[in-house]
């Protein structure tokens, strides 16, 4: 998997401080992704979908403290 469109490393291949910075820009993309998607449901008259996302995420934070 590429850290970034125009990279040409793999994520595995970036140091330790490289990565989590490409997690934190990630983090931060997903949380505007989200809220962008909550404004286009309330403008076209639909279900807030941040709950959904939450259950998403809570999902995803159980398997990463699995995986420790």
């Amino acid at each position: 998997m590429k850290a970034h469109q125009n990279n040409s490393k793999d994520f595995e291949e970036l140091s330790y401080s490289s990565q989590a910075s490409a997690i934190n820009a990630q983090l931060n993309n997903l949380e505007t992704q989200i809220k962008s998607n909550a404004k286009k449901a309330q403008a076209e008259g639909k279900e807030n979908p941040i709950p959904k996302r939450i259950e998403n995420l809570k999902k995803l934070i159980i398997r990463l403290e699995n995986f420790l």
